[in-house]
């Protein structure tokens, strides 16, 4: 599957896959991502975690980097 995002997004991704799972920064440092159905999945759980720790205002709302990690997540999921 190939993920389709800004530069923006795309760095964002390559700093939370280096903090939850850098075994895996070789499938998102290219210009174009394109991974695995499985892959996409667990880049996937690996946003929403970031998003959880890093994303929310004490009220639970989206703060500015919860609002882009949504953003990723949603281009994660569409492919």
């Amino acid at each position: 599957m190939i993920v389709k995002l800004n530069q923006e997004l795309r760095e964002l991704l390559i700093e939370v896959v280096k903090k939850h799972r850098p075994d895996m920064l070789g499938l998102v440092t290219s210009n174009t991502i394109d991974v695995s159905d499985s892959d996409v999945d667990v880049l996937f759980d690996i946003a929403g975690n970031e998003f959880l720790e890093t994303g929310l205002e004490k009220n639970d709302a989206p703060n500015e980097r919860g609002l882009l990690l949504e953003d990723l997540i949603g281009r994660l999921r569409k492919g």
